[in-house]
Parts: structure tokens; C-alpha cells; sequence
């Protein structure tokens, strides 16, 4: 795991939503910068979470965020997807990343992400605390 976020408002709508955002690493390739996988858990969802169907979903626990080269590679991936009558959300700027967002013809919402900055650095600094903050959400059992 290389950092674990406890969060307590959606990144696009604002909504309260208390989740954790795990990551991890998944290497590189060819010298490449590494490639992260990232998981959600929303609290409190549980059992009380709708059955899964294949149409548009939440993006919060069923989305597959995939890293781009920079912004310029970002900003073309949008036109192209508004070219091809895709609804897209942002750029949203989180910080470490900025990120559109759309939806997949399952319903499965998709994220091309660009780092604002020393992503690399950030994601260091914040592994010495992911353990702690993984820990801290199953103890309260959200």
C-alpha cells in the first residue's frame, strides 16, 4: 500500500460521503514512472448498498482512474471524448492530480488523471501515514 486517504466529502459533487481511498503500487515499465491501482470503501454501505446492475454508477467504489502523461494529453482525451458525445466531468483539480471523468458504455464510471506536481514525492510523504489511517477506519468500523 502506498497511501490511504480517509475522506469525507465527494471530490466532484461535494456531497458528504465518508470513504477511504486506498493505493497502491503496480509498477512501472520501461523506466516509466510507477502505476498505482486504487481502491474506495464508502462507509456505512455495507448491506444496505443496492444490488449491482450493469447501468450508470456512483463513481465512487466502481471507477478506473488511469494516469496520462500530462495535461496536455488530458485536455486532448477530453475534446476527443466531447467529440464522441460523451458527457465529461472537469477538469477537477485534486491537488497531487487532476482529473475527467466519464462513463463507460457498462455504466462504469472512468477517470484519465495528470499530476499538478512531484506526485512521486507526495505519494512518499503520504505512505509513512497510510498504515495509520487504514487502521484507524476498520477500528471504527465505518
Amino acid at each position: 500500500m502506498t497511501q490511504a486517504l480517509d475522506i469525507d466529502a465527494h471530490p466532484t459533487t461535494g456531497e458528504a460521503v465518508r470513504y477511504m481511498h486506498i493505493f497502491f503500487d503496480i509498477g512501472g515499465h520501461n523506466g516509466a514512472a510507477s502505476n498505482y491501482i486504487a481502491f474506495f470503501e464508502v462507509a456505512g454501505q455495507g448491506e444496505a448498498a443496492p444490488p449491482f446492475e450493469f447501468k450508470r454508477q456512483w463513481g465512487m467504489d466502481l471507477h478506473f482512474a488511469m494516469g496520462l502523461a500530462d495535461h496536455d494529453a488530458l485536455s486532448i482525451w477530453r475534446k476527443r471524448l466531447l467529440d464522441k458525445g460523451l458527457e465529461v466531468e472537469g477538469p477537477i483539480d485534486h491537488g497531487v492530480i487532476s482529473s475527467i471523468y466519464f462513463h463507460d458504455p457498462n455504466g462504469y464510471r472512468l477517470e484519465f488523471a495528470a499530476q499538478n506536481g512531484p506526485q512521486i514525492e507526495q505519494f512518499t510523504n503520504d505512505s509513512q501515514r497510510s498504515h495509520a489511517i487504514l487502521r484507524s477506519w476498520v477500528e471504527r468500523g465505518l
